[in-house]
């Protein structure tokens, strides 16, 4: 199966999902093991302010081309490490909020 992520308002959005009534907007970030250096160190140091501008603008944008009134929304974060064996996945539940 094929997936696009989808480009809105200056931002991309890898993953939109629905949890109950809570609509999710999901960055994924990968790097190989331990990769603390280098730019962007960790996977979650990698959604820095100005990512996390952009997803909102993303979502902000994504949410005006619906119908109705806006649910109620979250940021999480899934960081990817690569390397030995099978890759180890971190998930950042309500990982950031618009304005943090």
């Amino acid at each position: 199966m094929e997936g696009t992520n989808l480009r809105r308002g200056g931002g991309e959005l890898d993953l939109v999902a629905w949890e109950g009534e809570t609509l999710v907007f999901v960055e994924v970030k990968g790097r190989a093991q331990g990769g603390t250096t280098g730019p962007g160190g960790t996977a979650e140091e990698a959604v820095d302010q100005l990512k996390r501008r952009r997803l909102a603008s993303a979502a902000a944008a994504f949410l005006a081309g619906r119908e109705g009134p806006w649910p109620v929304c979250r940021f999480d974060v899934v960081a990817v490490e690569f390397g030995g064996g099978r890759p180890r996945l971190r998930h950042h539940r309500d990982a950031f909020r618009v304005g943090d």
